[in-house]
Order: C-alpha cells, then sequence, then structure tokens
C-alpha cells in the first residue's frame, strides 16, 4: 500500500484486475472475493461513488486487520463486508453483480483455494448480462490450463487472458454474455485515459480483449 496515496493500486496485477473497465466502464455493482489488503476494495470504492461494492472473505482477522492498518472503509451504505466462504456466500445470495474480482489464495499460494467447474458455474450466475469477471491465476503452471478449460465451460462469452506480470500472476477476463466490444481505437483510448488518471500499465489490454 502506498502511504501517501492508501486507494491506489500499487501491484502491477491489480491494475489487471481492472482491465474489465474497458469492457464495462461505468459498473453498478462490484463483487470481490478475497479481501486481501483490500486494495481492490479500496480502489472502487474511491473511483465508482454511485456503485455498490461487497467483499467476501472467510477470516474475521483479515477484515479487522484491512481496518487497523490498510485504511479501508467500514461497511456502510454502498460497501458490504461479508465474513464468509466465497463459494458458500455465491450459493446464498440472489444479486448479480457488474463486474466481479476473484482471488483467493491461502497462505502457500500454489494455487487458488477456488478452481472447479462448479466454482466457476456459481460465479457466472452471479455475473450480471453484459458483466466482466477477472480471476487471479498464481501458482503452478499446470494448473492454468485447466483453468482456462474450466471457465470456457463456465462463462458463455469471450475467456481473454492478459499478459503475465513479471511476478507471474495471469488475470484472465470472462463474461456472461458478449459485452458490445468497442473498436480497437475506442479501447486504446479509454486504456489511455486510466493510465493517464490512475498510473496503471494498461498499454497491453486493448489487444488482449480483441
Amino acid at each position: 500500500m502506498s502511504l501517501e496515496d492508501p486507494y491506489a493500486l500499487v501491484l502491477d496485477y491489480t491494475h489487471n484486475m481492472m482491465a474489465g473497465l474497458l469492457l464495462k466502464p461505468e459498473p453498478r455493482s462490484f463483487l470481490q472475493l478475497g479481501l486481501g489488503a483490500a486494495s481492490l476494495t479500496k480502489a472502487c470504492y474511491k473511483l465508482f461513488p454511485r456503485a455498490r461494492i461487497t467483499a467476501v472473505d472467510n477470516s474475521e482477522a483479515v477484515i479487522a486487520y484491512t481496518h487497523q492498518h490498510f485504511k479501508c472503509p467500514r461497511p456502510n451504505r454502498r460497501l458490504s463486508i461479508e465474513c464468509a466462504d466465497a463459494q458458500t456466500y455465491l450459493r446464498s445470495t440472489e444479486q448479480v453483480f457488474d463486474m466481479m474480482h476473484v482471488d483467493l489464495y491461502d497462505a502457500a499460494a500454489s494455487g487458488p483455494v477456488y478452481g472447479s467447474l462448479g466454482f466457476y458455474r456459481l460465479c457466472a450466475k452471479r455475473l450480471a448480462p453484459g458483466g466482466v469477471f477477472a480471476v487471479n491465476l498464481f501458482g503452478h503452471r499446470a494448473q492454468f490450463g485447466q483453468q482456462l478449460s474450466r471457465l470456457v465451460q463456465a462463462f458463455d462469452g469471450p475467456i481473454l487472458p492478459l499478459k503475465a506480470t513479471p511476478a507471474g500472476n495471469v488475470v484472465v477476463l470472462a463474461t456472461h454474455r458478449d459485452p458490445p466490444i468497442a473498436s480497437l481505437r475506442d479501447l486504446r483510448l479509454r486504456a489511455r485515459a486510466l493510465r493517464e488518471a490512475h498510473g496503471w500499465d494498461t498499454r497491453a489490454w486493448p489487444e488482449a480483449l480483441t
């Protein structure tokens, strides 16, 4: 976290988790599975003041730590933080979301805690039409192809992997139904605007999404 700007996204892969904004520039609702240091939660809270944000983590200690040490806002009328298992939450909620961020890892970080076909189908069910899903895939390379195959089976729209970051994180975007794809020129203009506004490295996004 940047002490000068606690709401800024610092890590490369968190920038890539926001690449869905090229396809869905004004999301009105977010679901984030896995809170971590609340980087994505804080960024979306600041950047989209009209959006409702739901973050889910199964650790009360992690949630408390984000408030105490990482400047995460307390729950309010547009921010909900649920202490729950991600898969259990997906089964229990009836809400759908414009944008979903999935970043679920244990301390070993050898692979995603949830990455089954059934889990991805639950995610697809909770994604609004035209919405965008983003998952951070990090761990054993042998799992990557298997994860992509499951995403293809779970989602009706395109599966769009982004370039791996130097740390080895690969963010993959998926859609429930084909979103309206802007021209490459428009995608480049949107990417440049985000880069200039927030300092994110968006240069590879337009080509990855076409």
